[in-house]
């Protein structure tokens, strides 16, 4: 059946809102400079594990990508650090997703979680005592906290974990923070960045 192309009352006093876009506009802005901020304070840690636990990946500059159509709605990435050379990934995603969350993921496939699979593996305890979700679906790049997706690995048995530790070919380990929260999110960002990273050492 056509649509009619009938608007409804409230569609219509949304078209004629300019006022909603322009805040909309203007939100969008302050989180893009929340993001540059939180990575201007993460470069100095990011630069020191380049000899550590980070040696020998080649990070792209720094990069914010945004779109309005994530499952329906506006979204923000900042990407830093990162390495995408499919199908080698690493990446730490800083996620805003309209209307309902910020994330913290990091990002692992390919031959560089080969890399650091082992000390995963080593590190088991720790992850499984953690307060993370770990990704279990087939894509890993779907963003949402729906049970088909990610797993809060606390609820994980330790033999469910070892098991994705060691054979899933992509890892992803990811906190949602909500939204009222963001005056505190570099200061989260830069606590769960130090923490993942502890994972792969």
């Amino acid at each position: 059946m056509q649509n009619s192309g009938q608007l409804s009352p409230s569609q219509l006093s949304l078209l004629k809102n300019t006022e909603f876009i322009h805040q909309k506009t203007a939100a969008l802005q302050q989180i893009n400079y929340l993001f540059q901020n939180f990575q201007q304070v993460l470069a100095p840690v990011v630069l020191d594990q380049q000899t550590h636990a980070l040696k020998d990946i080649p990070f792209a500059s720094p990069k914010i990508s945004k779109g309005e159509n994530y499952l329906g709605l506006p979204y923000l990435v900042l990407d830093y650090p990162a390495h995408f050379a499919t199908p080698s990934i690493f990446s730490f995603r800083t996620f805003f997703w309209w209307g309902n969350f910020f994330s913290f993921t990091l990002h692992l496939q390919g031959p560089i979680l080969d890399k650091y699979r082992a000390a995963l593996i080593n590190n088991k305890n720790r992850i499984h005592e953690s307060n993370f979700y770990i990704c279990i679906a087939n894509n890993p790049w779907m963003y949402n906290y729906e049970t088909y997706n990610y797993k809060r690995i606390s609820d994980l048995t330790q033999i469910e974990l070892i098991q994705i530790l060691e054979e899933k070919p992509f890892i992803k380990f990811s906190i949602p923070i909500e939204i009222e929260h963001y005056p505190s999110l570099i200061s989260q960002g830069y606590n769960y960045f130090s923490i993942f990273i502890g994972f792969l050492s």
